[in-house]
């Protein structure tokens, strides 16, 4: 039930009463990050999205599957992506990179029902989505779908944007929506094309307004629950709280998107904030700029022991601090459109910047990165159904 500014689908076809709607990306390219914690990868990174809806009285049905590839075009790790809040590759855990996108990224069904006093009920039902919490995943915002590179932020404002098992409840009208979910906050396997399904001890709730065209903000709070506890005698729950305002713009000839983003999390440990700003703007539907500000803290670890319980056991107990990293990106990209489809080429740069407590642990001060890519996607119509 979210709304708005999330990216819309390129094809939409109506069949035997259902209206149809197809949406993707694929990006094949090279990325470079430039210290020794970073590295040079060449690969595809890719999502295909497909939607079926039905409409009687004032009765709705929606049906959403969607999926990757990146875990064969990538592999095990993803690629390399200084600064990325993920989870660690366990192949390589020295590196940083940013995770393939599992195999199955949502399978779900949403029913609405039209109220007599106005107000739609909604209820959806996912074997793997997104609860209600954060703004649009990266994919899915206008602001971000030029860029192939995700946000280092993206785990930070979106930690379950692929949960194995999620409900959602809510009502909304033209203006606003407000929703509540409960679902499971394990992270996903990206080695598992089925998910495994444990309890849903997670909840989140998020409120969203349109205030005018254009516009969308939300605000959610959630708190995920994890099986393995974190160190530092942290328990095994993190806290979110989030918050977001995007803004669609066209002309004759121009057209852009911009996004503006906050998170907090508390895991028992350290409290952490992120802050992401990115826009992007388009000219004769071909050539686009895009560029991402971003402010984030990370786990600084000043020392480690092994403390014994006096039972036989023991835990591991691990002193950290928090550390504000920085980084800035911008590209551009050229689109050309046959056959139904956009087929463009593309570069972006980045620059980091480290404080001096981690400067040693990535030999630089201001990493650099860099990428050239291919991109392909479905040409989007005007007024394109939108996915959310």
């Amino acid at each position: 039930m979210q709304s708005a500014a999330a990216d819309t689908a390129a094809g939409a076809t109506r069949r035997a009463g259902w209206d149809l709607a197809v949406d993707g990306r694929a990006f094949v390219g090279w990325v470079h990050e430039s210290t020794f914690k970073g590295g040079t990868r060449a690969g595809a990174a890719n999502w295909l999205s497909l939607e079926a809806s039905r409409q009687a009285a004032r009765r709705s049905l929606k049906l959403t599957v969607m999926g990757s590839l990146e875990t064969v075009t990538w592999g095990d790790c993803g690629y390399p992506r200084l600064l990325a809040g993920g989870t660690a590759c366990a192949r390589d855990g020295f590196r940083e990179y940013q995770t393939p996108h599992p195999p199955l990224m949502q399978l779900s069904g949403g029913w609405e029902q039209q109220t007599a006093s106005g107000p739609v009920l909604g209820l959806t039902v996912a074997l793997v989505g997104e609860p209600a919490l954060g703004p649009p995943m990266y994919v899915h915002r206008e602001s971000a779908a030029p860029d192939p590179v995700a946000p280092i932020t993206h785990h930070d404002m979106n930690p379950a944007h692929a949960s194995a098992g999620v409900l959602t409840a809510g009502m909304k009208s033209r203006t606003w929506s407000l929703e509540a979910s409960v679902f499971n906050g394990e992270p996903p396997d990206a080695d598992r094309v089925v998910p495994r399904y444990r309890e849903m001890r997670s909840a989140a709730a998020r409120l969203a307004l349109e205030p005018r065209p254009g516009w969308s903000v939300q605000a959610s709070l959630g708190r995920l629950r994890s099986r393995a506890a974190h160190h530092a005698g942290a328990s095994a729950a993190l806290n979110l709280a989030t918050a977001s305002a995007a803004h669609t713009w066209s002309g004759e000839r121009w057209s852009g998107a911009a996004t503006l983003a906050w998170a907090r999390m508390n895991d028992g440990a350290l409290v952490r904030h992120s802050l992401l700003l990115e826009a992007t703007t388009t000219l004769a539907s071909r050539y686009t700029w895009f560029a991402r500000a971003e402010a984030a803290h990370r786990a600084d670890i000043r020392g480690a022991a092994i403390v014994d319980t006096g039972d036989g056991q023991h835990e591991h107990r691990v002193v950290t601090a928090r550390a504000g990293v920085a980084q800035f990106s911008t590209g551009i990209t050229a689109e050309y459109r046959a056959l139904g489809a956009a087929m463009g080429i593309g570069a972006r740069g980045s620059l980091s910047l480290l404080p001096p407590a981690l400067r040693s642990l990535y030999g630089a001060s201001w990493p650099a990165g860099a990428a050239v890519f291919a991109s392909l996607r479905p040409a989007r119509p005007p007024g394109g159904h939108a996915v959310h």
